[in-house]
């Protein structure tokens, strides 16, 4: 257990024991593990999951050691789920590993049932044929799926799940609930114990506010018919009645009562989404309803019948400027209340479960205390279907959307529909071939065209400069938007099975919460070309030296960085274009001012360490009249366009 916590302790921080144990019970299925996928999957292993599973019938080519970091040269032509898998497992020996050579279409269509085992299907790189059919499985035997996806410089992140239900979402504001308008009698008892009108000063001074607030409270409750202060007036005469007990003006508690004083005439109250949870028709329990509603219906029983409309205490009390024994006192009536809460709701839980004729310990009371503890935030999210998404209902906001003057993301969205059909009808991805790029701008804007159309948004239009970008795209997966798109499908995922956020409504369009990412390679470098800035001044010719000793796609990302940062420098120092031709798919050029004879051989003689895909170094006329003389650098990786 020692091992465990030092191995995990800083995200044991973030969701303690509870998540992480979640966690470790969980069982992944990644569907292709291409750079998208294999950096999702990356995330979570490191993270603690409990196994996963790799469906991928595809081999290592030399286009992978470009783009995904866990293959190698030594696993030209061998099964890529193995190679990936055998790394992965590295990285987290307590994790379990296993692999599928099959396509996951053809496993969908022979063996549906062999997703009802996991707990969670990350999707990557599939068309949407298959993904329509695959949300229908997921949902059917109730396990999360989440598509992801990267198309050259965009990317997407879909989750899809019948139902999301949040027990800890870990609000940036949580509430106080110290019942101050309401004591219970052994809060009361407590109080009494208390003379806030002691003649010791040093005593007086830290009897912790909320003692102060409930002793005024009641005698105000016993000077006004037992209601407590209401409208202005009222209130000021409370807090009035509050300083009049003060023996001095730098008494720290009577500033936290008077700070405080507004919690005696306005306790927390119920969330409108809280509400909806608690008046959902899944309340109404059944023998295959999930642990999540009976726990729900146990603290809806516990609030009618033992609370009198009140949701259970959770037993924490903010800081307060007390003696260190009162303070433990006062906390320990307020856990020893939260106690009392969780046996009554696992009372409840208990004699639901019976009724169901399931094990009547079947849900553990650390699962009901943590569920009690966070029963003021539940949230509980539905997600329509894939196939609901692609189908006409969705045109009103499609076309809202459209109709807004920075609409890139939903243009985005229709595009990633788009390449999917242009592949279905030319079984091939647009701009593969230098020689039919121009055709396939047209051919991709008249699907583009005829699918708004089918969803019923006539008369709108995409921007032809990103439809010319998404053929220049190629299809590719550049590694550099893969991690980014992996590690929020990563982030999403892992919420999921330990019950511990809410999955991520930010990012959402059409009510299908989809996650767009629009990433071009200035976003791509700024993190680390700051870092690198100094260097790159001082020294160029060693800072792309280190560069090209790397190997594999490590070597991409540098040089990328490395002719951004050239560029904020001199508008003809670096020239960068992603060109998605059959030939390659990076392109670049780095003019170095100053370049010397024994510079060229050196940097010519590193050139083969770069896996063989650097192909050459020379010396060119400078486009800037003041430079001499200058490096040339072309970098090209070899790259295979995918197949249908």
């Amino acid at each position: 257990m020692a091992q465990r916590n030092n191995k995990y302790d800083r995200q044991l921080r973030i969701w303690g024991d509870h998540g992480q144990a979640a966690l470790e019970h969980a069982s992944v299925c990644l569907l292709n593990c291409g750079p998208t996928g294999s950096e999702a999957l990356k995330n979570l292993v490191l993270g603690g999951i409990g196994s996963f599973t790799i469906v991928d019938p595809s081999r290592v080519e030399a286009a992978d050691l470009g783009n995904n970091f866990l293959v190698s040269w030594e696993n030209l032509g061998q099964s890529k789920a193995r190679s990936v898998c055998a790394l992965l497992q590295e990285l987290n020996e307590s994790v379990g590993a296993k692999f599928v050579e099959e396509s996951p279409e053809a496993l969908l269509d022979s063996n549906p049932s062999f997703f009802a085992s996991f707990t969670l299907v990350i999707a990557t790189q599939m068309p949407e044929k298959a993904l329509i059919k695959l949300d229908e499985t997921c949902r059917q035997q109730r396990v999360m799926l989440l598509v992801a996806r990267s198309y050259g410089l965009a990317g997407l992140v879909r989750i899809c799940i019948q139902e999301h239900d949040v027990i800890e979402s870990k609000p940036d504001n949580p509430v106080d609930d110290l019942r101050l308008h309401k004591p219970w009698p052994e809060l009361k008892r407590f109080v009494d114990q208390f003379d806030i009108d002691a003649k010791d000063q040093l005593e007086h001074q830290h009897i912790p506010f909320a003692i102060i607030l409930v002793k005024v409270a009641e005698e105000w409750k016993a000077a006004h018919g037992g209601r407590l202060p209401s409208g202005s007036k009222e209130r000021a005469e409370f807090k009035a009645a509050v300083r009049a007990r003060k023996q001095s003006d730098d008494e720290d508690n009577y500033k936290e009562a008077l700070a405080s004083a507004y919690k005696v005439w306005a306790p927390p109250t119920i969330s409108s989404e809280l509400h909806s949870v608690l008046d959902d028709s899944a309340v109404e329990i059944h023998s295959t309803s999930t642990d999540f509603w009976i726990l729900v219906a146990a603290l809806k029983m516990f609030m009618a019948n033992d609370a009198d409309g009140d949701l259970p205490l959770d037993g924490a009390i903010p800081d307060m400027h007390s003696y260190t024994d009162y303070y433990i006192r006062l906390q320990k009536v307020y856990q020893d209340r939260a106690e009392a809460n969780v046996s009554a709701v696992e009372a409840n839980v208990k004699s639901i479960l019976r009724k169901i004729a399931r094990d009547s310990l079947s849900i553990s009371r650390s699962t009901i205390k943590q569920f009690c503890k966070n029963a003021r935030n539940l949230r509980v999210l539905r997600y329509r279907t894939l196939a609901d998404e692609f189908s006409p209902l969705a045109a009103f906001k499609i076309q809202r959307l459209l109709a807004v003057e920075e609409s890139s993301n939903v243009e985005i969205y229709i595009l990633l529909r788009a390449v999917d059909q242009f592949a279905a009808t030319y079984n091939r991805y647009p701009g593969i071939f230098d020689r039919e790029l121009e055709q396939d701008v047209l051919r991709l804007k008249a699907i583009c065209i005829n699918l708004l159309n089918d969803i019923g948004v006539n008369g709108a239009s995409i921007s032809e400069d990103l439809i010319s970008e998404f053929c220049r795209f190629g299809a590719a997966e550049i590694h550099c938007v893969a991690s980014v798109i992996g590690g929020i499908a990563s982030q999403e995922a892992i919420k999921e099975p330990s019950y511990t956020m809410q999955l991520n409504r930010h990012h959402q369009f059409c009510s299908c919460r989809c996650i767009f990412v629009l990433i071009w390679q200035s976003l791509c470098v700024s993190i680390f070309g700051a870092l690198y800035t100094n260097i790159l001044f001082k020294t160029p010719e060693v800072y792309a030296h280190i560069m090209l000793e790397h190997s594999g796609c490590f070597n991409v990302n540098l040089i990328l960085l490395f002719t951004y940062v050239l560029t904020y420098v001199h508008p003809y120092t670096a020239l960068c274009s992603i060109t998605g031709s059959y030939a390659c798919v990076y392109n670049i050029e780095v003019y170095i001012k100053g370049g010397r004879d024994d510079q060229v051989s050196t940097y010519h003689g590193i050139h083969p360490i770069v896996n063989g895909n650097c192909r050459f170094l020379q010396r060119e006329a400078c486009p800037r009249k003041s430079c001499s003389e200058h490096l040339v650098l072309r970098f090209f990786e070899v790259y295979h366009p995918p197949t249908v």
